[in-house]
């Protein structure tokens, strides 16, 4: 092999190696998470289920009930679940109802959020029951 053709082959190793280190981002370690939400005793769907982890401990994770008010999260940076630890958890109408007008879903479950949970690893369920009282 002669001497440029060495050159370009180191060059093209370390470039593809500086790439490489560049794609693989900050890790962070998640927890699956599952659940169904209800208000006032009833599944709702078209509600979506907001994570938002307490201090600098990632990125938020989302997720939107079906009709049988289930859900799973996904995690802003990929993958499913949510960052391990403590977390804020917000409710909010994505949808309406079937009938057009829009699910009423108390301050204290979205803007004012009271909920929390902490997410483990491995599998974590949470139930949310929303009362309008």
């Amino acid at each position: 092999m002669n001497r440029i053709a060495k050159v370009a082959s180191f060059i093209l190793v370390g470039s593809m190696l500086l790439v490489l280190a560049g794609c693989g981002g900050d890790s962070v370690s998640l927890g699956e998470v599952t659940g169904i939400v209800t208000v006032d005793g009833q599944p709702v769907g078209g509600l979506e289920v907001r994570f938002n982890p307490v201090g600098d401990a990632g990125g938020t994770s989302l997720g939107y009930t079906k009709a049988d008010g289930s859900y799973q999260l996904f995690y802003g940076g990929g993958g499913n679940g949510a960052v391990l630890g403590s977390h804020t958890v917000s409710v909010t109408a994505a949808e309406t109802d079937g009938e057009g007008a829009p699910v009423q879903i108390p301050a204290r479950y979205n803007v004012q959020s009271e909920l929390t949970f902490d997410v483990k690893a491995g599998k974590n369920t949470f139930n949310i029951e929303i009362t309008k009282q």
